[in-house]
């Protein structure tokens, strides 16, 4: 056996989060073979962007699973050693399953966006 990991999904409800900065939650699921279950849900509130890689690999968490997230952000995760999946959509649980099984599939997608004075995201 490999042991168990940890991973961490950026989530609105349970489903995987468009935009991993303004999730609601963080869940993070412990993975042992292709047995999943869910660990922790870290509330996303009023945390500092920046602080949320330390965060998240402080859980232990070695991956992230966003839709789309900034570039800043996916550098911090790459400065902390951890693996970042993103163009992620559906389920947070099936997302989870689909690492586990090594079937995961995503591309780099970074947030391209202004913020108003609200720091509501706006794609172009």
């Amino acid at each position: 056996g490999i042991g168990m990991k940890k991973i961490a999904i950026a989530c609105d409800g349970d489903a995987v989060s468009s935009h991993f900065g303004h999730c609601e939650q963080f869940q993070i699921y412990a993975i042992e073979g292709e047995t999943i279950q869910l660990a922790e849900t870290i509330r996303n509130e009023g945390l500092e962007h920046g602080s949320i890689p330390a965060l998240l690999a402080a859980h232990g968490a070695e991956a992230i699973i966003a839709g789309r997230m900034g570039q800043g952000a996916y550098q911090r995760f790459m400065d902390s050693h951890m693996i970042v999946k993103t163009g992620v959509s559906g389920k947070a649980l099936s997302a989870a399953q689909a690492y586990a099984n090594d079937t995961l599939e995503s591309e780099l997608v970074f947030c391209t966006h202004r913020y108003d004075e609200t720091h509501h995201c706006h794609h172009q």
